[in-house]
């Protein structure tokens, strides 16, 4: 039987893409997808900081997973994991701790080496709807705001990852994606003027 998987994400639109992105990842390699309730053999919570509360939320969530399965793995990754790497890992329902940095290296630091095609994975369960992160970070560092340390500087996904990341969802069964980013009307700044002509 092949080892189940969860991977819930708290907050914004972004910790939806790349969880769902992460649920791909783990289907091609094999997993199959359970409920957090069922007590998965791996738990996976994206979570969001930006406030106390929502702090408060990953723990309670975290904690649930471990209840749900005493002998499951349990991760915490996103932006409270990365502002508050140790607070977390000092929760004993917690086996791992993954910033941001790393974590769509999840599969990679589990010691999955190796996925099948984007056509080996199903589509996850009742999903007809993908959304794929295009652009993350923020390079204006407001004061009041929590984003930049938590997400970096501003960094844009290139058109041609971009558009591979579509094949990708189409050949799964997604019939409709979503584009998402921390400030989208920021994509591509980065990478200079676009040539004249083109926008």
């Amino acid at each position: 039987m092949s080892p189940t998987i969860a991977i819930q994400a708290h907050g914004c639109k972004l910790n939806q893409a790349e969880a769902e992105a992460l649920t791909l990842r783990f289907l091609q390699a094999g997993y199959t997808e359970a409920p957090p309730q069922s007590g998965p053999d791996v738990y996976v919570l994206n979570t969001c900081t930006v406030t106390h509360v929502a702090d408060r939320k990953a723990r309670q969530a975290l904690r649930r997973a471990r209840r749900a399965n005493p002998d499951g793995l349990v991760v915490a990754t996103g932006c409270y994991a990365h502002r508050a790497t140790l607070e977390l890992a000092e929760m004993p329902e917690v086996s791992l701790v993954v910033d941001n940095v790393d974590k769509m290296r999840l599969p990679q630091i589990l010691g999955i080496d190796s996925y099948g095609s984007a056509g080996d994975a199903p589509r996850p369960a009742g999903r007809t709807r993908s959304m794929i992160k295009i652009q993350e970070g923020c390079d204006q560092v407001c004061a009041y705001c929590i984003v930049p340390k938590t997400r970096g500087r501003q960094r844009s996904l290139l058109i041609k990852e971009l558009l591979a990341d579509v094949a990708q969802r189409v050949a799964v069964g997604y019939r409709e994606v979503v584009l998402t980013g921390t400030q989208l009307g920021s994509y591509g700044h980065e990478f200079g003027p676009a040539p004249r002509g083109r926008t």
